[in-house]
């Protein structure tokens, strides 16, 4: 009797697992997709890729520039000619005043024909350094540097990385600038302090306090360089505020 109500029991587990329902069987995982291979970077990419670029390309020309004005300084044994001499004079009566104590005439009371800033930068370097043409020199050759990097800036901000470069190279060797960096003249400063207040302004001068007080210094120095200044900065000055105006108007209007 024991037999039949086994196989009653198999019976009845079968069929429930018969009733039971199936799961699905799982889908197999699809198969990555095959990654492309990079292409080979160019001749461009591998240029953009070494570390401070720009500045490699930047300081080795000025290198070789600053070899040539030593070359010449050196080979140059004939006095100071014409303005030149006549700044080198200026350049030791303020040195003097600024010995002796006379620090009122030394800083307004003691005009020049020119304005007294390069002047007092001379004399700043005789009396750290002494006197010497190399002095002098070496300040005309900061300032032509200033000159360099500002173009570059001013391009690259402009126009982008290239025409930075470019413009940068163009300076470099313009042979009246050349010429104008071996001396102790006031054309190489001029042209820095027009340059710096450009590169102020294309970078939104008035839009935080610090670019406003850095564009009015700015302005100062550069008139205390000599008072052509102004007609370099006028019209660029001009359009620039005129831009800012014309801007904050188009905002009311449609506020």
């Amino acid at each position: 009797m024991a037999q039949p109500k086994k196989e009653t029991h198999t019976k009845k587990v079968q069929s429930v697992r018969a009733a039971a329902p199936r799961r699905p069987a799982a889908k197999p995982a699809p198969l990555p997709a095959p990654v492309a291979a990079a292409p080979r970077p160019g001749w461009r990419d591998r240029l953009r890729s070494i570390p401070h670029l720009d500045l490699l390309l930047l300081a080795v020309p000025l290198l070789v520039f600053w070899l040539g004005l030593q070359y010449w300084w050196l080979s140059d044994k004939l006095p100071p000619h014409w303005d030149y001499a006549v700044h080198i004079k200026h350049v030791f009566e303020y040195t003097e005043m600024l010995q002796t104590g006379q620090l009122a005439d030394f800083l307004w009371k003691n005009y020049a024909y020119y304005p007294p800033l390069l002047y007092q930068i001379g004399a700043g370097g005789f009396s750290l350094f002494g006197p010497g043409l190399a002095v002098t020199q070496s300040i005309s050759f900061a300032f032509f540097t200033g000159v360099y990097l500002l173009t570059y800036g001013l391009g690259r901000r402009l126009f982008g990385r290239l025409a930075g470069l470019l413009a940068a190279g163009i300076v470099l060797y313009t042979p009246m600038l050349y010429v104008f960096s071996r001396d102790y003249l006031l054309d190489v400063p001029l042209t820095f302090f027009v340059l710096l207040t450009l590169y102020v302004l294309t970078g939104n001068a008035l839009a935080r306090r610090t670019s406003s007080f850095l564009l009015g210094f700015c302005l100062g120095l550069g008139m205390l360089v000599k008072w052509t200044y102004v007609l370099f900065v006028f019209g660029p000055f001009f359009l620039f505020l005129w831009t800012g105006w014309r801007t904050v108007k188009d905002r009311k209007a449609f506020a």
